[in-house]
């Protein structure tokens, strides 16, 4: 698989697609989910070898980021804050829910995350293309199309791969 490895380069490739997407995700409905969830996977794998994450930081700087109780503890212990002081300089929302209250990420620091072993568990798992369910997230997965060398690579290989250039032509 040739990577598009540049977020600039995958945000103008991705800007006329969404048409085109929009019917790749139907297309997907169609197919059994426990095969996309293996390509997906393989997929993932091969493009996970040659792009840096870290290299790139755009999730960091575009995404809100949901945060649980366990991660406002090792943050706020981490920042030597107590959790009250965390939750009211950092996080947004209540009982439900909460979310960093911040986009950039206020933890970001020159593309690089100064609490990266010890960050959120959304942070963490992003962009979810090593789990099963992919065809369950796809409005998220679509949504960060544009921003992410790691989901447009997937994706693209993932046309290629259930034949949807053939089906759609």
């Amino acid at each position: 698989m040739q990577l598009i490895t540049t977020p600039d380069e995958v945000a103008a490739l991705a800007l006329d697609r969404f048409e085109e997407n929009e019917h790749f995700k139907a297309h997907l409905k169609t197919l059994e989910p426990e095969v996309i969830d293996e390509a997906v996977m393989r997929l993932n794998k091969e493009a996970e070898a040659g792009i840096d994450c870290l290299a790139c930081g755009k999730c960091c700087t575009r995404l809100m980021v949901n945060i649980d109780d366990a991660a406002i503890v090792r943050l706020s212990e981490r920042l030597q804050l107590t959790e009250a002081q965390f939750r009211e300089r950092f996080v947004e929302g209540g009982s439900f829910m909460s979310f960093l209250n911040a986009i950039p990420c206020q933890f970001l620091d020159n593309k690089a995350c100064q609490v990266y072993e010890i960050r959120p568990d959304e942070c963490r798992n992003f962009p979810q293309l090593d789990r099963p369910g992919f065809t369950t997230r796809m409005f998220g997965t679509f949504s960060h199309y544009s921003m992410c060398p790691l989901i447009y690579n997937v994706v693209e290989g993932l046309k290629k791969e259930t034949g949807f250039f053939t089906a759609s032509a």
